[in-house]
């Protein structure tokens, strides 16, 4: 029997994973419930879903143009200040951070950017392992896939 719903998070309701629902224009907010989320994971070796509630500023890709296809949410978005700079305002009043140091700060980021763009254009070998290596360890163990050892045998023999 299928099964659908208007929330991309109820397929973790299929396997009791605790979902964990969070403004993401609050960054503060954002880093406190990934730390939960991969405290939750690391102790109880259980799925657990981050649901980032937010918007698309640019729309589904570089392709769309989402005021054709949502023109008065889109007008909405557009009156929005980005959740960058709603943070960088809020730091410095807060008085944590100068201006100065800001656009010191966007100025070595956007700098690291431009250097490794530049960088991207020698590259003539596309290296896929580097991107498909796992963040978490021990979850490329023997086994994983659920695989059952006559299977990953002859997988071996392949």
């Amino acid at each position: 029997m299928a099964r659908s719903s208007p929330y991309p998070t109820d397929v973790a309701r299929v396997v009791n994973a605790p979902i964990f629902h969070v403004n993401a224009d609050d960054p503060e907010a954002v880093i406190y419930v990934c730390k939960v989320a991969a405290e939750w994971r690391a102790t109880f070796h259980k799925d657990v879903v981050v649901d980032l509630v937010c918007y698309r500023r640019m729309g589904h890709n570089e392709m769309d143009e989402p005021m054709f296809t949502q023109p008065l949410m889109y007008k909405q978005i557009k009156k929005q200040k980005p959740v960058l700079q709603k943070y960088a305002e809020k730091l410095i009043a807060e008085g944590a951070v100068s201006r100065q140091e800001y656009e010191e700060e966007i100025a070595k980021y956007d700098k690291i950017c431009e250097e490794a763009y530049a960088r991207s254009k020698d590259e003539k070998i596309l290296h896929i392992k580097h991107w498909l290596d796992s963040p978490w360890p021990g979850e490329l163990r023997e086994g994983f896939l659920g695989l059952s050892e006559i299977s990953q045998r002859s997988l071996t023999r392949m």
